[in-house]
């Protein structure tokens, strides 16, 4: 464990860049198909259109959680190796889910890996977390 608390988490930040990215161009690829099909609201039967709300209501549900486990446990002196593997995996984990969604069949090798790895990914950075804070608790 690194004992030099960060005064700012670079790695949190960074993965809120791209995470801010991933985010608007999913929300960019909802509004595109809204904008065509002349669907303000809802999906109305659209498979293609349910799939780019899924796959960005999805990201949604899951990066705050993850930016909040990655960047506490950063502030708390965390290994930067292990924050910089989790968020590359999830960042991998978040364009493979949102990959496999838009696929024509609902289970498929995108979805399943990403939807694994993001669980994984939360618990590997709530386990970080948990781990970090034992110094602080004087444990």
């Amino acid at each position: 464990m690194n004992t030099a608390v960060s005064t700012f988490p670079t790695i949190t930040a960074l993965s809120a860049i791209f995470a801010a990215g991933l985010h608007a161009f999913l929300s960019l690829r909802v509004s595109l198909i809204r904008n065509a099909s002349g669907i303000p609201f809802g999906v109305a039967g659209d498979k293609r259109l349910r799939a780019r709300v899924r796959a960005h209501g999805n990201f949604a549900e899951n990066a705050p959680l993850f930016l909040v486990l990655l960047g506490i446990s950063e502030i708390a002196g965390a290994e930067p190796e292990i924050l910089w593997f989790l968020a590359s995996v999830f960042a991998v984990a978040r364009a493979a889910h949102a990959a496999g969604l838009e696929a024509d069949q609902p289970r498929n090798p995108g979805r399943l890996l990403g939807g694994m790895l993001t669980l994984w990914c939360h618990a590997g950075a709530a386990t970080l977390l948990a781990h970090s804070m034992v110094p602080w608790l004087g444990l």
